[in-house]
């Protein structure tokens, strides 16, 4: 995510259960760390200090100027699996999803959203094997991706419940090596999405039309976030995961963080509102 108050990138290492935290005035210095006693994979802003953190069975409540954390509630979520992406709609809920930690193909995750005042709502028991992306075209409308599949749904949405039996297939890329992963909107209501297994981050319209890409050295970028004092920057993840050690020589630049100036300027992520 983009911190608006702190003019920072924020994003998460799911596997070594961290978060870093790098200021758009400090880009040349290493980024700062926050360990955590579980694994994270969605954060979202809350006011200057402080951030919540989607984790494994928990939310948890990140003090950013003492590294501090409180667990806050508990989440639905059974051992035999973990969170996965989401993000904040334009109403403040904020979103999650659940993925089998072993066998994603086999036991199908969940999706999930939690209210300011920490009620939780299942939108759909095992209905999706890997959930990514997360991007809301508009109030009505979501982005949703199923990465196994290798296909992503737009999504119908009421303000308060998802209806996924409605979906509609956006992209489908289960003829490619292309998944896709986390992804982004610009104020044209454009999709930038990171797709790994092609080295690249792709822009699509509102129809999903092909419209142009990034390329990177990187075979797995996994996500995208428009950030920076205009807007206008974005910052792409990538993952070292699963990678060959011969891979790796081919990409020794896997599991870097890369800064991407552009002539469109994204949409602002909306901050999560806690009534506590």
């Amino acid at each position: 995510i983009w911190h608006s108050q702190r003019q920072s990138w924020l994003w998460v290492d799911i596997l070594e259960k961290k978060i870093f935290e790098l200021k758009f005035s400090q880009q040349k210095q290493a980024p700062t760390e926050y360990t955590l006693p579980k694994m994270p994979s969605v954060i979202a802003e809350v006011d200057i200090d402080h951030i919540v953190v989607v984790m494994e069975g928990t939310l948890l409540r990140l003090n950013l100027s003492s590294g501090d954390h409180t667990e806050i509630c508990d989440l639905p979520i059974s051992d035999d699996f973990r969170t996965n992406d989401g993000g904040v709609c334009d109403n403040g809920l904020l979103w999650f999803s659940s993925m089998h930690k072993t066998s994603p193909d086999k036991y199908p995750g969940s999706i999930y959203s939690i209210d300011s005042q920490l009620k939780i709502k299942c939108h759909g028991n095992s209905i999706i094997h890997i959930a990514n992306t997360f991007c809301w075209l508009d109030k009505h409308n979501v982005l949703i991706s199923d990465s196994y599949l290798q296909k992503m749904y737009k999504v119908p949405f009421d303000g308060e419940s998802l209806h996924w039996q409605n979906k509609k297939l956006f992209l489908d890329l289960s003829t490619t090596d292309a998944a896709p992963d986390g992804g982004a909107i610009d104020e044209r209501n454009q999709l930038w999405n990171a797709q790994w297994g092609a080295s690249r981050v792709t822009c699509y319209s509102q129809s999903g039309e092909f419209e142009e890409e990034i390329r990177l050295d990187v075979t797995q970028p996994s996500s995208c976030c428009f950030g920076g004092p205009e807007g206008r920057h974005l910052l792409i993840t990538s993952a070292r995961e699963g990678l060959s050690n011969n891979e790796l020589q081919e990409y020794p630049l896997s599991g870097s963080v890369f800064c991407v100036a552009l002539n469109v300027k994204g949409k602002c992520i909306p901050s999560f509102k806690m009534d506590n």
